[in-house]
Order: structure tokens, then C-alpha cells, then sequence
């Protein structure tokens, strides 16, 4: 959404239309390296507050599991909770996190960081922006009369 102005974003098209879409975007960055850095920048910067948000979980319930390990098995904990199964991904993600990070620490430490960092991500986190999603809500609105 940072970025949308520069780069102009299609909303609707056929499955075709959109792959096409999809490869011209990194034609479109190639030609605006400033905005690819920058999105680079964010993404790093969001990934490093994952896994420092992880660790500091962890560590919080006495579980010492090395960090790279968690660089390694916490993007895939991620990508389970991206499943269209439950809401936010809540029940998905924490028994991902259990199997995953099993035998590094006791399941019920793991399951409780589990649960700990899907209470920050999925609930509080979204609560504290509703308050900017319903005024970007009321100015998109505003802009459109």
C-alpha cells in the first residue's frame, strides 16, 4: 500500500491477465530500484521483528532454542498459519510450531510461546490498527464522493 502510487496496481483480470501482471511487476521494479530497495528494506525489517518477537517468546518461557533454528522452522510455522482454515490462522499455526520446534524444548514451553505470540500477532497487534483501518476506511470514503 506504501508503494501503490508508484506502481500501478491492477484489481481485476482474468488468471492469465494476472500471471502476466504478476512477472511485469518485477519489470516495474527493476526499473524503480529506489522502490525495490525499499521494499526490501520493510520486508527485512518485518521479518527481523518476527523472529526478535520469537525469540524474545521463547526465551520468556524458558525455552533456549538457538536462533537460527528459528530463522530456519519459523517461516514455515508462519506459512501453516496462512492456511484458509481458521481465522488469523489461530490453531493452525501453534501445533506447526509444536511439531516443528518439538525436542528442542518441552512441548508444553513451545505451545505456550506458541500461543503467547499468536495472541500479540493475531488479536492485540490487528486490535491496536483498528483505529487506522476505520480512519483510512472514512477518508478512502470521503475521496470517492
Amino acid at each position: 500500500l506504501l508503494f501503490s502510487k508508484k506502481i500501478k496496481l491492477r484489481k481485476k483480470g482474468t488468471l492469465g491477465q494476472n500471471i502476466d501482471h504478476f512477472f511485469n511487476f518485477f519489470e516495474i521494479l527493476s526499473k524503480n530500484p529506489k522502490t525495490f530497495l525499499a521494499i526490501t528494506a520493510l520486508t527485512a525489517i518485518s521479518w527481523l521483528f518476527v523472529f526478535v518477537s520469537v525469540k524474545l517468546t521463547f526465551m520468556a518461557v524458558g525455552a533456549s532454542i538457538p536462533a537460527a533454528v528459528i530463522l530456519a522452522l519459523q517461516p514455515i510455522a508462519i506459512f501453516f498459519g496462512l492456511i484458509p482454515f481458521t481465522i488469523s490462522g489461530i490453531g493452525t499455526r501453534e501445533p506447526a510450531t509444536l511439531i516443528l520446534f518439538s525436542g528442542m524444548a518441552p512441548g508444553a514451553s513451545i505451545l505456550l510461546a506458541a500461543f503467547i505470540y499468536s495472541f500479540f500477532v493475531a488479536f492485540l497487534l490487528p486490535l491496536l490498527c483498528l483505529p487506522f483501518f476505520i480512519l483510512n476506511l472514512k477518508y478512502s470514503f470521503h475521496q470517492k464522493i
